[in-house]
């Protein structure tokens, strides 16, 4: 949620992607805190139907709000990689040697340092990891020599060159340890790249059967799982079939339809 009225209009429907301030309340400034508390919250509350887009932010939304679970309403969000072309400019920043793909930004809650906890450990120490985003802060001070030089950070890239750089690896790690719907993950597999992810909400509801879990909190985890994923990549097969299934699912055609069958449940 990043902006919404004081005083709701009658019929309001209010969309919350997902409730992590509160969720995270030592790790956010108190200003963000705040404002939920004494802005937010009041207008969902207020608001007489809700949209938020997993089942998993459906239940923080009714259990640390205290909004009934009949006015909330799952719309998933739409993903869109269908006009993505590669740009090879890129792989100027991308080291010439195997390596994984995390993308997300220096927030706690997006937990990469878990990651980088474990490409020390035996198993990861034949990869190197590309970080698409800003890097977590202090970062190059934790690293030992066996994980300097091997992580490189590239910061925010295009559609194009994000393609570029996930097709060219071995898989995408997502480590988060929540996620209202978790983006990354899904866009990597419909471009048939496969992935390691944490076993978190909402990863768990949405990718189930499609990636592997590891425990938010065990870099031995990530590490094995990144050789096993090396090693035995999934079928080409199966990547496509898994890509074509959840651009059936996640599409904005079917998310505009349940968005707008949502507003029509107000008229009179």
């Amino acid at each position: 949620m990043h902006w919404c009225p004081s005083d709701l209009p009658p019929r309001s429907v209010v969309m919350v992607h997902d409730v992590i301030p509160l969720l995270f309340e030592g790790i956010f400034q108190k200003s963000t805190i705040d404002e939920w508390k004494q802005r937010y919250i009041h207008s969902i509350r207020k608001a007489d139907l809700i949209v938020t887009v997993s089942e998993s932010s459906s239940e923080d939304i009714s259990r640390i709000i205290g909004v009934p679970k009949e006015r909330i309403h799952v719309v998933y969000n739409g993903v869109d990689v269908f006009e993505w072309e590669e740009d090879e400019s890129v792989d100027l920043l991308t080291p010439d040697a195997p390596y994984f793909v995390c993308i997300g930004s220096n927030d706690y809650h997006k937990n990469i340092d878990v990651v980088i906890k474990a490409m020390s450990l035996g198993e990861a120490r034949d990869y190197h990891l590309v970080i698409v985003g800003k890097s977590p802060k202090g970062f190059s001070t934790e690293l030992n020599s066996d994980s300097r030089g091997k992580i490189h950070t590239v910061g925010r890239l295009t559609d194009g060159q994000l393609a570029r750089v996930l097709k060219q690896s071995q898989g995408l790690l997502f480590p988060s340890l929540y996620e209202g719907f978790g983006l990354p993950p899904l866009e990597a597999l419909m471009l048939e790249v496969p992935c390691i992810c944490s076993a978190r909400p909402a990863m768990t509801e949405l990718l189930s059967g499609m990636v592997i879990f590891c425990s938010a909190d065990k870099p031995d985890d990530w590490a094995r799982a990144m050789q096993q994923l090396a090693n035995t990549p999934p079928d080409a097969e199966i990547r496509s079939q898994t890509a074509s299934r959840l651009r059936g699912q996640f599409n904005w055609e079917r998310s505009t339809d349940l968005l707008l069958s949502v507003f029509n449940q107000l008229k009179d």
